[in-house]
């Protein structure tokens, strides 16, 4: 028997086929076992050049080996079709696209005398050239304008005819999807010569009228079955297949974006102006199945046996659930509860009951504020009315006791002086009178007798006299007439002192009056403070009591939930993507639908409960401060950052935790990156968690039933001069 030497085990490099191996293993046969017939190593030379030919050769046909074998293993294939495949002959099908829905608002501009219908199918168009469909007709009755509801798919419904050979197993491929679209699941129908075949995930082993969609074939395709599992379609058998093609995740819209049609509605031989909007954003709509969740889910599904026994069995069967409506289950954990505390749905329904309670408790403790800063401005606004009070007071009675009185006796006492005035004024005028008609009576020129000019002087100073008494007459007259009216006016000043009060103790008064209603409203202030003061403890009360049936509530579910097994049962948490692509709440249609799925595969002994898994999000707060390369762009090179700490923070498993080191090797490898720190801090809920999630290396490190995902990312940059390497 003959002896290997170590140099030939060596040399047995079975995983070294590249180019460059076998031209050196060739070369070194060359010099060992034809050194003497072969000894021109030229690169040009023509042994050399049959020799590289050979190893290229050896090259590609390892390419295509390797290509082949990695292609024949699940945890390694790379293409679609690879992926399908292998996932078929585990019972497992990778899921199709999912169409997003909505409810589009829709009237009629100007009503008109008959009934308008919109049929289904009736396409509205979105952004970027996104066609809706009506999933069912909507009629408006006559000359109505009153907007309706029409629910809409969003997509394009296309029909293909084909005609059947007789053949076993055919396939007809789809070709008149638009690219970037795909076929929706559920959407699929097919008629053989009139009559409806039904659709198959897979085509079962009884001769049936059924088919099964290839819905990641590319083109996608229409299978039928061989007699045995499925019937064969009869020879020249007309098919027709309609089927709505979607853009899946890119066909996701926001509120008030749908607002026109793509072909105006004709009725009656009449053009239909409508109004259309959507009031909210579309649901649902995904694209087919990652490669990466088919190799993680269709050997679990296939262990499973599409019946949900263990923990694995509930994820593997949550995980790859898709609804046509609602959406896909993007991610979802399986929990055997054996404590309240385990029981999330318990504890979504208790954060529910909670909620609504602490929400009325800021609103109104902001409204007892609200009120009692009134009612402190009303305190002392009454404090001011009372101050003013007894001032009027203090001006009534001092009216009334003195200075009315006065004025008063002042304009009679006036009244009364004219009247003597007058009196006076007319014995003056009787007096002059004599005087003058005796004057008139003397006789002049006489030596003992008045000289004629002496009684003309005589005669115009009594003249005189008479005209001042006349003005004193008249001036006293006008003066007893104002005396006259002052003492009418003060009388009448009097009677509405007396009206208004010269104290708030007399009652009949306007002061009266109105100190009665302050002492009134003093007594509802100090009333409504009281209220005030009784409403914020409720409400404290009230939260308090919540919180304490909470914790009654946990003690009554432990004592079934314990491990000696009483309860079986199994919550199952679910989440969706919003349209960023992170974790988000799933609909309650979702939850129904998966429900209702579970509900039928699950054990008789266990009790399965879906719910949502918002509150087991824990959202990363995400400091990343860069050094930037010179040469490089910090601008860019900050956006490469987001980009790939999104794709990092994206499609976690629950129970995985978030490493420091993760975040910086992943921006490390981002080129222009010079150097990289990065912090991480966690919140639930909107509410930062205490640092007891961040280990001493500030790891984000999360329990098995919560996720990590994306809360903010902030990105900082420096400009650096070298070339330091990360």
């Amino acid at each position: 028997m003959g002896t290997v030497s170590a140099s030939s085990i060596n040399r047995a490099q079975y995983l070294g086929l590249d180019f460059d191996t076998s031209s050196d293993d060739l070369l070194s046969r060359l010099q060992v076992e034809f050194a003497t017939q072969f000894n021109d190593f030229a690169v040009s030379s023509l042994g050399i050049m049959l020799l590289d030919l050979v190893a290229f050769s050896q090259d590609t046909l390892s390419f295509y080996l390797d290509r082949r074998a990695s292609e024949s293993y699940l945890a390694t294939a790379r293409t679609r079709g690879a992926v399908a495949r292998l996932a078929r002959q585990l019972g497992y099908k990778m899921g199709p696209a999912i169409a997003s829905s909505l409810d589009l608002t829709v009237s009629i501009s100007s009503a008109v005398p008959f009934s308008v219908t919109i049929p289904k199918g009736f396409q509205f168009l979105g952004p970027d050239e996104i066609i809706f469909e009506a999933a069912e007709p909507v009629t408006f009755p006559p000359s109505s304008t009153a907007p309706l509801n029409v629910p809409c798919y969003e997509g394009q419904t296309f029909t293909d005819q084909f005609v059947s050979d007789g053949t076993a197993s055919q396939v007809f491929q789809l070709t008149r999807l638009p690219e970037g679209s795909f076929v929706v699941l559920g959407t699929v129908v097919v008629v053989v010569n009139g009559t409806t075949w039904s659709e198959s995930e897979f085509l079962e082993f009884e001769s049936s009228s059924q088919f099964e969609v290839g819905y990641n074939d590319d083109p996608p395709t229409i299978r039928f079955g061989d007699g045995v599992a499925g019937s064969i379609p009869s020879l020249g058998a007309t098919i027709d297949v309609s089927y709505v093609g979607s853009r899946g995740l890119a066909g996701r819209v926001n509120k008030e974006t749908v607002t026109d049609v793509v072909d105006t509605l004709v009725q009656s031989f009449t053009p239909i102006d409508l109004l259309v909007n959507n009031t909210s954003g579309s649901i649902g709509g995904d694209d087919p199945e990652t490669l990466d969740s088919v190799k993680v889910n269709a050997p679990k599904v296939f262990k499973s046996r599409y019946v949900a026994v263990t923990r694995e069995d509930y994820e593997a069967l949550s995980g790859r659930y898709a609804d046509p409506l609602f959406g896909r289950v993007s991610v979802a954990q399986a929990i055997a509860a054996r404590s309240a505390a385990e029981d999330i749905t318990l504890i979504n329904y208790l954060n529910e009951i909670n909620s609504l309670a602490n929400s009325h408790v800021a609103p109104v403790q902001a409204d007892v504020d609200a009120i009692q800063a009134s009612l402190a401005s009303i305190t002392g606004d009454m404090a001011t009315i009372s101050t003013n009070l007894g001032s009027i007071v203090g001006l009534t009675s001092a009216l009334a006791a003195t200075d009315l009185p006065s004025a008063l006796a002042g304009s009679r006492a006036s009244k009364n002086l004219t009247q003597e005035i007058t009196i006076d004024a007319g014995n003056i005028a009787t007096a002059a009178t004599a005087v003058q008609v005796l004057v008139n009576a003397l006789p002049v020129a006489g030596t003992s007798q008045l000289t004629s000019g002496d009684k003309t002087q005589l005669l115009a100073l009594i003249a005189t006299i008479l005209s001042e008494q006349s003005s004193i007459v008249t001036d006293t007259g006008t003066i007893a007439s104002h005396a006259t009216s002052g003492i009418t006016i003060l009388g009448a000043a009097t009677d509405k002192v007396n009206q208004i009060g010269i104290n708030t103790t007399s009652p009949g008064s306007y002061l009266y009056a109105i100190d009665q209603e302050r002492i009134s409203t003093n007594a509802q202030v100090t009333a409504a403070q009281t209220a005030a003061t009784e409403i914020e403890t409720l409400v404290v009360d009230i939260s308090e009591a919540v919180g304490d049936q909470t914790d009654l509530v946990f003690a009554h579910v432990d004592s079934f939930l314990a491990s000696d097994c009483k309860a079986n049962l199994v919550v199952v948490p679910i989440l969706s993507l919003n349209s960023s692509g992170f974790y988000a709440a799933p609909s309650t249609g979702l939850i129904k639908s998966l429900q209702a799925f579970l509900d039928a595969r699950k054990e008789v002994t266990q009790t399965v409960s879906v719910t949502s898994g918002a509150n087991s999000l824990v959202a990363a707060v995400l400091t990343v401060d860069i050094g930037v390369l010179s040469n490089y762009s910090q601008s860019v090179t900050e956006t490469a950052v987001v980009t790939a700490v999104d794709g990092l923070l994206k499609n976690r498993s629950f129970g995985v935790s978030l490493y420091v080191s993760d975040v910086h090797k992943t921006v490390a490898k981002i080129a222009g990156v010079g150097y990289a720190n990065v912090t991480i801090q966690g919140f639930i809920n909107g509410v930062f968690v205490d640092s007891s999630l961040n280990d001493s290396q500030g790891n984000l490190i999360i329990g098995a039933s919560k996720v990590v995902t994306k809360g903010t990312l902030t990105v900082t940059s420096t400009a650096l001069a070298g070339t330091i390497t990360s």
